[in-house]
């Protein structure tokens, strides 16, 4: 039996879903297995984990997204590198994009929105690379180029 439950997860043990017997050899129902792998759940419990989720994940979607009164402007201390650091053309694009770095590119990666990497390419001994994603789906990725020490990233929108 592997029922687990998660802890933001939370529910009436008299609904009809809870009563489901899952082991009929047991009598095991679904709200007794869960509580196995969640032995307190309740309502609080689950809103106060969720409201720690989504307090860590929100700002940095908003910065990731650039939504307005993020608050990555606001960051003390970090010097911003102007996005003329590394060039992306056709952006969007519906398939071949040429990436140009002001220095040698050292390691190159694709990532799509999931954290998935798409592409990564290492060792270029080049300052501009073209990328060909005419096969993955429509939507925004993220591209990271090391070079040297320094790690600029940019958003790149596939049409």
């Amino acid at each position: 039996m592997t029922n687990e439950s998660a802890p933001w997860e939370w529910w009436d043990p008299n609904s009809p879903i809870a009563q489901t017997v899952i082991d009929p050899v047991s009598g095991a129902t679904a709200h007794l297995v869960s509580l196995q792998s969640n032995p307190d759940m309740s309502p609080e419990k689950g809103l106060a984990y969720l409201d720690t989720i989504q307090g860590y994940l929100m700002p940095r979607v908003m910065c990731a997204l650039d939504l307005p009164e993020n608050w990555c402007e606001d960051v003390v201390g970090v010097e911003e590198l102007t996005s003329a650091a590394l060039e992306i053309y056709p952006n969007p694009t519906n398939g071949q994009v040429t990436i140009i770095a002001a220095s040698q590119i050292d390691q190159m990666t694709i990532y799509n929105v999931v954290g998935e990497i798409v592409q990564n390419v290492s060792a270029l001994q080049s300052s501009q690379i073209v990328v060909d994603l005419s096969k993955y789906p429509s939507g925004m990725y993220i591209v990271t180029a090391k070079t040297g020490d320094v790690v600029i990233t940019e958003r790149l929108i596939k049409e």
